[in-house]
């Protein structure tokens, strides 16, 4: 047995010997409290949760029915076993779904005049996207989307999505539309994005004979690429392209695509071809948000948070706690400053971010998509890679990105339509209490 192990079994055994001893104390007559009572004291005196004391409990009544020859074979380990639960794999949800899944409940709401339920919206991904998870496990994911459920005033449960989101949201439609309203004095919007292509990238179904056996599908994905560029209506800008194999075998092309390589390829590729007075789309990729003077965490050394304050001459008193430098720091803390931004507006242009999990807003997401087709239609292992890519980046023409644009704009009027009919529904039916405006900013927003 090893040594983690055995404190394990120690720890379990000294947790029974008090369940033990304060259930003979109220057999004795010496307390008359009910079980509960004996579980909340055996909590407070051990630091565990009830939860937790309950389950040893109830392992422990179970040892003691055992007949002897089973007792005599059992042991403490046998507890530790029992404790721990084998969870399934996570399932997650990629972007392109994430945003199947937010149009489907602004469709319920503001068209099918439904309030979205977790069967429906399971069901619904289940039909549409092959959604292998459970209830509770989209449950989850709708949390980390920004959705929650609240009680209108007739204590009935709303599906609403977050308010930060929300804002958010319309920030970005209201400053993409007002640009467009501008007519032929309107700023050139450019949308940026990464992606990658791994060398095993090809159909998985084609035209074949009984003696042929068309493309020979490998397995594993192997070699990939990572790729970058940036476009608009006007086609792809030129001389933005970036492509480079990947030497990490994580399979996430973000652990290679740093702030390092982007910045670089940023301030020499993307600002010295862009048209004047642009107006840049990203998303919110941990390298693409990286902070100037980023306000200290819970998670920083208290001198690094005193140094922060002296940094942006807010004072102090020097025999403050951590907690209470912290709270120095939330009130005065200023709106987040980007060095990507501050690139950009020194050459006289804007960025402007997409929000939390909308890529259906990206119309650069459906270029990708349509250059990976064009690769795998023609990688069977006898062209260089490489070439194949730049052929198929080569192939979209402006004429094709102005129409993936004109798609993208389509569902920016559907979200701002949508958006002000669910507006005017919510004042009837939410209950604005003060726990709506306690709204949790992190870092990765």
């Amino acid at each position: 047995m090893s040594k983690r192990k055995s404190e394990q079994s120690e720890a379990l055994t000294i947790l029974q010997n008090i369940i033990t001893f304060c259930e003979n104390e109220k057999a004795a007559g010496r307390y008359t409290f009910c079980v509960d009572q004996v579980i909340s004291r055996v909590a407070a005196m051990t630091g565990k949760s009830e939860r937790t004391i309950r389950r040893i409990k109830l392992t422990l009544c179970n040892k003691e029915n055992e007949p002897p020859q089973a007792e005599a074979q059992s042991s403490s380990m046998d507890i530790v076993k029992t404790s721990f639960v084998k969870r399934s794999p996570r399932i997650l949800l990629d972007d392109t779904d994430r945003c199947v899944l937010r149009n489907k409940i602004h469709s319920l709401y503001t068209v099918d005049k439904t309030v979205p339920t977790l069967n429906v919206l399971h069901a619904f991904m289940v039909n549409e996207t092959q959604f292998k998870g459970s209830k509770e496990t989209l449950r989850n994911i709708l949390i980390d989307m920004g959705f929650k459920y609240k009680k209108s005033e007739s204590n009935r449960k709303y599906l609403m999505e977050r308010y930060d989101i929300v804002a958010w949201r319309a920030r970005y439609l209201r400053f993409l539309k007002a640009n467009d309203e501008l007519g032929e004095n309107k700023r050139p919007a450019v949308y940026l994005d990464e992606s990658y292509v791994h060398k095993n990238y090809t159909v998985s179904k084609c035209w074949q004979g009984p003696d042929e056996h068309g493309v020979l599908k490998k397995d594993g994905t192997g070699q990939r690429w990572i790729i970058a560029h940036c476009g608009g209506s006007m086609g792809f800008i030129k001389n933005g392209f970036l492509l480079f194999k990947s030497k990490t075998k994580s399979g996430d092309y973000h652990d290679e695509m740093n702030f390092e390589n982007f910045s670089k390829w940023f301030k020499t590729q993307v600002l010295p071809n862009l048209p004047d007075n642009s107006i840049i789309v990203m998303d919110n990729a941990p390298y693409h948000s990286v902070q100037i003077h980023r306000p200290p965490t819970s998670s920083s050394k208290k001198n690094d948070i005193v140094c922060w304050l002296q940094s942006m001459n807010i004072p102090y008193h020097p025999q403050m706690l951590k907690c209470e430098l912290l709270e120095i720091v939330r009130r005065y803390k200023p709106s987040p400053q980007y060095v990507i931004d501050e690139y950009a507006k020194s050459k006289g242009h804007t960025v402007l971010r997409l929000p939390p999990y909308h890529c259906d807003l990206n119309p650069i997401e459906l270029i990708w998509s349509m250059v990976k087709r064009k690769i795998a239609s023609r990688n069977i292992g006898l062209i260089n890679m490489e070439n194949l890519i730049h052929e198929a980046v080569n192939q979209i023409t402006p004429e094709l990105w102005r129409e993936e644009c004109n798609h993208v704009e389509k569902i920016r009027n559907e979200y701002i339509t949508k958006d002000q009919l669910f507006d005017n529904e919510e004042r009837f039916i939410i209950n604005l209490g003060e726990s709506d405006s306690d709204i949790s900013y992190s870092d990765s927003d």
